[in-house]
């Protein structure tokens, strides 16, 4: 499981890198997996749980629960969340 970092547009020259400290992070966290099944629905939820009362948006990808064989999703919806979350 992958955290991706959406930065927000009034940040985007910025290079200070937000940190769980801050009152006000910018922009969103996005959790997607490019790699392996997430094994623990609980345990996924309470990282999102953790990380909203840190002050950050946090958002789980459509794909971030899909299984096939080992991995979460195939090879084109993982591609897929990739992008999402790049976007």
């Amino acid at each position: 499981m992958t955290v991706g970092h959406a930065h927000s547009h009034e940040h985007e020259h910025s290079h200070q890198a937000p940190t769980a400290t801050s009152t006000s992070p910018s922009g969103t966290l996005r959790i997607y997996s490019p790699a392996g099944v997430v094994r623990s629905a609980a345990q996924l939820q309470r990282g999102v749980r953790r990380l909203g009362k840190l002050g950050f948006a946090v958002e789980v990808d459509e794909a971030a629960r899909l299984k096939q064989q080992r991995f979460a999703g195939d090879d084109e919806t993982r591609l897929a969340a990739i992008h999402r979350t790049a976007a």
